[in-house]
């Protein structure tokens, strides 16, 4: 019998990263839903910088298809409700989803260009960059 490993809530950001899947957590207190699109660090803390589509925030309300709903996470600030399904690990729903201003997801270019997120919310998120959405649907 293989015993189960836990999931770190790293590892599991990457993986809805890798696969464009949906994150469904807890941050601040508030229920999220978002698409993350890059993983990395600031100074010693990860974060996590993502497409937030409902839910609450502290930040402001979510509009559908705002450029305001890019949020900044705290890896270690997030926690996951139970899974959707027995065949999904906890936090992990639904299929991908980007900015819809744009008609598809952001892919690292776009955001690095700016188009899909302030350069400055980029840049005070993360400083390194260690996992990222790659190319286009």
């Amino acid at each position: 019998m293989r015993e189960c490993q836990p999931v770190t809530t790293y590892e599991l950001l990457r993986e809805a990263i890798l696969g464009r899947r949906q994150v469904w957590a807890v941050y601040h207190g508030l229920p999220r839903a978002f698409c993350p699109h890059i993983l990395g660090a600031k100074g010693s803390e990860r974060h996590c910088l993502g497409y937030q589509f409902a839910g609450e925030s502290t930040s402001g309300a979510i509009t559908p298809g705002s450029p305001d709903n890019w949020r900044c996470f705290a890896v270690d600030g997030l926690s996951f409700p139970a899974g959707a399904g027995a065949d999904q690990p906890a936090g992990l729903a639904g299929s991908w989803r980007g900015d819809p201003r744009l008609g598809q997801q952001v892919g690292p270019q776009q955001v690095r260009q700016g188009l899909g997120v302030d350069r400055v919310v980029l840049e005070t998120c993360v400083e390194r960059i260690e996992v990222e959405v790659e190319g286009e649907p």
